[in-house]
């Protein structure tokens, strides 16, 4: 089983059905670049979505994974058409939208998760 924190900086975390899921996403072969997809997941999980345009190309890329992380609502099969123009396979635009998805949804999970500690803590103490 791979370690999440291999992949999340986030302390105390070792659900292992999350473990084996963030390994199966982030270290399994796949069609996508392992190293952009790890990229992508630090970028998301430290709030540095400013970076998309520096850190990933093409723009297409950086603007897909704005609207992932900010407005999925707002995805259109244009999007989808842009990135297969700029190259990018179906499967890899899949694996993609996975690993970004994934990385938003643990991401706000580890954050509430630690805010509930916090509180808890905060309560007991008060208590």
């Amino acid at each position: 089983m791979i370690n999440l924190g291999a992949f999340f900086t986030m302390k105390d975390y070792t659900d292992p059905l999350i473990n084996q899921l963030a390994g199966t996403v982030f270290g399994s072969n796949a069609k996508s670049d392992i190293s952009l997809r790890l990229k992508l997941n630090r970028i998301i999980e430290n709030d540095l979505s400013d970076q998309f345009k520096t850190e990933i190309g093409p723009d297409s890329l950086a603007e897909y994974m704005e609207k992932i992380v900010s407005s999925p609502d707002q995805i259109t099969d244009s999007d989808i058409e842009q990135l297969k123009a700029d190259g990018f396979t179906e499967d890899q635009i899949y694996e993609l939208t996975v690993s970004a998805s994934l990385s938003c949804g643990l991401s706000r999970y580890l954050k509430a998760t630690e805010l509930l500690k916090e509180a808890m803590h905060a309560t007991a103490i008060v208590k």
